[in-house]
């Protein structure tokens, strides 16, 4: 099981309003914030979506001194995500190109702890084509092919011909088939499990 909680410092809710405040457009008033906004359908919704994956939300409050929203959800634990991988990648050089922080993150230390090392940013337009070196293989948001002319210019800078590995979601997925067409080596969806990424490389390394 899985529990969330959220909580606040507000006005709290009176007893007797609990059991509403997951109805549709209901609304407690507060003297002292009559201009507040809202439809009163946050909970409402949230209530919907638990109750969607077999789950109860509930809440607890005490008056002027703030309330307490959770909720407890049964999950299945994803095997795969806590699979160790060690793919025999060490001294490869990989370009890393994805405009998300956590994302970058989360690349250096994984292609750190395979022996890589990762050369990482957040936009094309940040990568130092003097400094940039040799490099293996490039990891790259599927978003930023469509920055074609920096793209390309940076493959006739570095006179690089490397495989390109793209970084997209399940929404994008349509799209990013059209682009291996294209020539793009491979992809792999975010959330980046290792072991997807470690398989999409390995093809990529494979002897022409």
């Amino acid at each position: 099981k899985l529990t969330a909680l959220v909580r606040d410092r507000g006005i709290g809710i009176p007893a007797q309003e609990r059991k509403n405040v997951f109805k549709k457009f209901y609304r407690i008033y507060d003297v002292s914030s009559p201009n507040v906004k809202g439809t009163g359908l946050g909970l409402a919704i949230s209530r919907q979506l638990v109750e969607k994956m077999n789950g109860e939300i509930k809440v607890t409050s005490v008056q002027s001194k703030g309330s307490t929203f959770y909720f407890t959800i049964v999950v299945q634990k994803n095997l795969e995500a806590d699979e160790q991988v060690q793919p025999d990648f060490w001294g490869r050089r990989l370009l890393v190109v994805t405009k998300n922080l956590t994302n970058k993150i989360i690349m250096d230390k994984t292609l750190t702890n395979w022996g890589c090392r990762a050369v990482s940013y957040l936009s094309l337009e940040e990568i130092n084509v003097a400094t940039l070196g040799h490099i293996d293989a490039i990891i790259l948001d599927a978003e930023f092919t469509e920055q074609r002319t920096i793209l390309q210019q940076l493959f006739n800078d570095t006179g690089m011909k490397v495989p390109v590995v793209l970084l997209t979601t399940r929404q994008q997925l349509s799209a990013t088939r059209k682009l291996i067409e294209q020539g793009f080596s491979g992809y792999v969806l975010r959330p980046v499990l290792p072991k997807r990424l470690a398989e999409t490389l390995a093809v990529c390394f494979l002897p022409a």
